[in-house]
């Protein structure tokens, strides 16, 4: 298994032609690749309302991380969204899809697939000061760290690992099923996971 600790410095601004908010692009795959990836994980703040941009061929799976949330309008293709905190809301890229905030200014975590080549999951944790087992069963995965301090154990691995909020783990070529211990060190820690299947 290789892993390797991000913070957002090794993130990368994305330019978003007709779309509102800043991106940052915290792994793509395969490495280097620009429209052609098969999987990209990014950050988007939006502060204003305004359109997505419709990616065919894609699935996206946003959570909102920061903020009070906000409504998908999706046109006629279905009913109007509103995505709260920490709700992960999946959709086909090919979706006309306008972003209205609730209330100010939010922070979405972002995983694009290209179907049929890769499937995303995600599951998030408001995990304050406890100790969570979860088995991890995907070839490749995220953690990331929403708030406060966590500490990541995993089985099998002689490396342990501390993130601060806004940083991630990435972690490929993982083989078989790992259980992976989430310990929160401070009462603030929110924790976001990822996982990644490749078809």
């Amino acid at each position: 298994m290789n892993t390797r600790l991000l913070t957002p410095e090794d993130t990368r601004v994305l330019a978003r032609p007709g779309e509102v908010g800043v991106a940052r692009e915290w792994v793509v795959w395969p490495s280097n690749s620009t429209d052609s990836f098969d999987v990209r994980i990014s950050s988007v703040e939006l502060a204003a309302p305004g359109p997505f941009k419709t990616l065919s061929g894609f699935d996206r799976l946003l959570t909102v991380i920061s903020g009070e949330g906000l409504v998908l309008s999706h046109g006629d293709a279905a009913p109007r969204a509103r995505i709260r905190r920490l709700e992960a809301y999946p959709f086909p890229g090919e979706w006309p899809t306008t972003a209205e905030l609730s209330k100010g200014v939010v922070t979405l975590f972002n995983v694009t697939t290209r179907r049929p080549q890769a499937e995303a999951q995600v599951e998030t944790m408001r995990l304050g000061t406890r100790q969570v087992w979860e088995a991890l069963d995907s070839p490749a995965a995220m953690i990331h760290c929403i708030g406060g301090s966590l500490a990541v154990r995993i089985a099998d691995e002689d490396e342990d690992f501390r993130l601060e909020s806004g940083e991630s783990l990435w972690m490929q070529n993982i083989e078989g099923s790992r259980d992976i211990e989430f310990e929160g060190l401070s009462t603030d820690c929110e924790v976001l996971m990822v996982g990644i299947r490749l078809g």
